[in-house]
């Protein structure tokens, strides 16, 4: 086989990546060993996730609270 002609064909290599954040509620239970309660705020609805403040995890990185 003889090689009769090149050509030049550029191409292009690109890694796209993303971040992003996720919260989600969900019920958590704790036995009762003595101490006061909490009743000033028994019947307020519990705050919204996004209006939670916590700090920023380095991006790119799987992070679990």
């Amino acid at each position: 086989m003889k090689i009769t002609k090149l050509d030049y064909q550029p191409g292009y290599k690109y890694t796209l990546e993303s971040f992003t954040e996720s919260r989600q509620v969900n019920w958590s239970f704790e036995p009762y060993t003595g101490g006061p309660l909490d009743e000033t705020n028994a019947a307020s609805p519990p705050p919204d996730p996004w209006s939670v403040e916590c700090s920023n995890p380095q991006p790119f990185q799987a992070h679990i609270l």
